[in-house]
């Protein structure tokens, strides 16, 4: 009876997380896992008609990888950097970003290999979205200067005009009506309150006086925002401006980590247990997306306030982000 609970126990938490994840799909049946930063795809193939026996499916699972790839190519190119621009963006701008995106789609990894038994094979291929290729466009996004900033922000705009998307202006503050200041009262309460929650499962977990009651992590919660994932999200203060990541020493040490600026989630208790913020995360609560971006999120003052404090001492060099969405 206790084994059948214990396996019971751990099928619920295994769905739990796998609905904790945020994925997208794009075209061609590949997707893009926001949560664990990979791209997949899937491909298939058919034996040549003249070939037969022990070959066929061999020639067959050999068309599917190629396949695969190509899925896997298209896949990638449409991940989202910023509100306007996908990768395919970068690698038409710059020939490191392509040769970078193009050698980890041929090197993608098999998870899995399915002959049928007509003949057919069917091959599913990951990427990770971390390492040389996020670190070549993090150069672009975070290092742009002269013409290349001039070319991208026309880009920019020139997106945002066809798709008629209006941008609020940095260190504008506007003034909000009534019913929105109480909604952004309410959501500091409850932010409050689902970090008292966390701070108390922690203790509950780990008895006895905190020796270091520093952070280890930031979540943001920006259910309800209309917030959608992308490589390059941004925080930021009521005024505007942005607090994370800030244009100094955490960009360089992003850059040199390979690592994404954040990861995504659906679940606010998934996201305050996940490795990569901790055992002690700082949990906030998201105002609303800036203006009309939806890929960047607008705090509290107080909120904003703490992570510039923390960006001073140097805390995400090290600690990790999850944004949480619905």
């Amino acid at each position: 009876m206790r084994k059948l609970l214990f396996a019971l126990a751990l099928v619920s938490s295994s769905s739990i997380a796998a609905d904790a994840h945020y994925e997208e799909w794009t075209a061609a049946g590949g997707k893009i896992n926001w949560t664990t930063a990979q791209v997949s795809a899937e491909g298939y193939g058919l034996p040549p008609g003249n070939v037969g026996g022990k070959a066929g499916p061999l020639l067959a699972c050999r068309a599917a990888v190629v396949d695969a790839q190509r899925n896997l190519l298209e896949a990638t190119q449409g991940v989202r950097v910023t509100a306007t621009t996908v990768i395919d963006n970068y690698m038409l701008s710059n020939d490191e970003v392509k040769s970078e995106v193009e050698g980890i789609i041929r090197n993608a990894r098999i998870i899995s290999r399915t002959p049928a038994n007509d003949g057919s094979c069917k091959i599913e291929m990951v990427i990770n979205l971390g390492g040389k290729a996020s670190k070549t466009i993090y150069q672009e996004v975070y290092q742009e200067t002269g013409l290349q900033s001039f070319y991208r922000s026309t880009l920019d705009w020139l997106g945002g005009a066809v798709i008629s998307k209006a941008y609020a202006q940095d260190d504008v503050e506007l003034e909000q009506p009534a019913w929105l200041q109480e909604m952004e009262k309410l959501n500091r309460r409850l932010s409050v309150i689902e970090q008292k929650l966390v701070e108390n499962r922690r203790q509950e977990a780990q008895p006895g006086p905190a020796a270091d009651v520093q952070p280890t992590g930031l979540v943001v919660d920006a259910r309800g925002s209309n917030f959608i994932p992308s490589l390059s999200p941004k925080i930021r203060q009521l005024r505007g401006a942005v607090v994370y990541p800030d244009q100094g020493a955490s960009n360089e040490r992003l850059l040199e980590r390979g690592q994404l600026v954040s990861l995504f989630a659906r679940d606010v208790d998934f996201a305050v247990q996940h490795p990569v913020v901790g055992n002690r995360p700082l949990l906030v609560k998201a105002l609303r997306t800036y203006g009309d971006t939806r890929t960047e999120i607008v705090l509290a003052s107080e909120y904003a306030e703490r992570i510039i404090e923390l960006n001073d001492k140097g805390f995400f060099n090290e600690a990790g982000v999850i944004i949480v969405l619905d």
